[in-house]
């Protein structure tokens, strides 16, 4: 009586084990057929989007970029490597209307630097 017992308990986890299995296929591949949303290209939601009107809420967070560069095999120079110097204009390009400001690691002090208290608290 035991030995049917185990097999039946055996069966019935590796059919709830593979019924499972099955739901999460199914889930993960419906994802990649007609849906009932609308359907809407990168570029109309690009023109629909630059078509509202700009958000009246003011800006809290400052546009402004900071990089801060230490050298661990010279300390004393701060001078940013040359191969740097792409990826900083590419972040220049990308966001003309940002600040832009460039540190070594001796400037950066965290108490010239006005941070909020939440911030603070979570440095502690």
């Amino acid at each position: 009586m035991r030995p049917r017992v185990y097999i039946t308990l055996t069966i019935l986890i590796v059919l709830l084990v593979l019924g499972f299995i099955a739901s999460r296929i199914a889930g993960f591949v419906h994802l990649f057929f007609e849906h009932a949303g609308i359907a809407i290209t990168q570029e109309e939601a690009a023109i629909a989007h630059n078509s509202t009107t700009p958000d009246p809420r003011p800006q809290v967070i400052p546009k402004i970029i900071h990089q801060v560069y230490h050298n661990w095999h010279d300390p004393s120079n701060e001078t940013l490597p040359s191969d740097w110097d792409e990826l900083r204009q590419s972040c220049i390009n990308l966001n003309p209307d940002w600040e832009y400001k460039v540190c070594g690691f001796k400037v950066v002090d965290l108490s010239s630097v006005r941070l909020e208290s939440w911030y603070l608290f979570k440095l502690h």
